[in-house]
């Protein structure tokens, strides 16, 4: 996996694919890693691009607090460094939130927006859940932590269905585990992100998806994208979650595809 500096940080990512350039960025604790089954559906139409947030590579690097704003200017930078103008961003959760700034910050690199399970601004509801993650995560197990991540992101239809990808998920972050302040520092960044005045001036094309049944961002947090955002419209998965892109791909891949690739 390449590995670039943007920002004074050191920032693994994958590339695949060829075409105009489609840019991930992940959702809060998200590893790059998590979309590589997603890019070998996406990178048949795309230059697929999908970077670690700042801090995520580790190495003993003391994690300083940050924005979202911080983030986006990542984006950007990574975007500068790698010759790309202007991109189609897809983006999860926290990683929906960088886009939304990204897309203000940059109007000129956005061309199309795709924003699931994301939030203009965090409430009572999503603050108590971000803090007591943090709380959480250095006082148990990184399994237990993940078996309890899981319980807020997946439905319990998927759990039982699909054991063995939970399984695969949590071997994954174990083998990955969280550089020492990166969640908390990340989860601070989301309690402070608040674009709710600013984002009647996103001016491409915004497709906002949701899991119906997302505990952790609740629907009407799309809800509120989709009435703030000038040309945008909604779709929601039935019996999904937030990770409903993993619960339902082929559906989450039709739904994108059909958005990137349409006038």
């Amino acid at each position: 996996m390449p590995e670039i500096t943007v920002n004074g940080f050191n920032i693994d990512y994958y590339e695949s694919g060829r075409g105009e350039p489609l840019i991930f960025i992940n959702g809060l604790g998200g590893y790059a890693g998590a979309w590589a089954a997603d890019l070998k559906f996406y990178d048949k139409y795309f230059r697929c691009i999908c970077p670690d947030n700042r801090y995520m590579k580790g190495k003993n690097l003391p994690v300083k607090p940050f924005t979202i704003k911080d983030m986006a200017g990542d984006v950007s930078a990574l975007m500068d460094a790698l010759g790309i103008e202007k991109a189609c961003v897809l983006s999860l959760s926290m990683g929906g939130a960088v886009a939304q700034e990204l897309a203000l910050s940059h109007p000129g690199k956005v061309k199309k927006l795709i924003l699931s399970s994301s939030f203009p601004k965090t409430d009572a509801h999503f603050r108590l859940l971000l803090k007591t993650l943090s709380a959480m995560l250095p006082e148990c197990s990184l399994r237990t932590f993940c078996n309890m991540f899981a319980l807020w992101t997946l439905r319990s239809g998927f759990l039982k269905k699909y054991p063995e990808e939970l399984i695969a998920m949590q071997e994954f972050q174990i083998a990955n585990p969280y550089p020492e302040g990166i969640f908390k520092a990340q989860s601070d960044a989301c309690i402070k992100h608040d674009t709710t005045s600013r984002l009647g001036e996103i001016s491409c094309p915004a497709l906002v998806t949701a899991g119906e049944e997302d505990i952790m961002t609740p629907l009407y947090y799309a809800r509120e994208l989709e009435r703030l955002i000038p040309d945008s419209r909604l779709e929601t998965f039935a019996g999904c979650g937030h990770l409903h892109l993993w619960e339902n791909p082929d559906e989450y891949h039709k739904v994108t595809l059909d958005f990137l690739l349409g006038d």
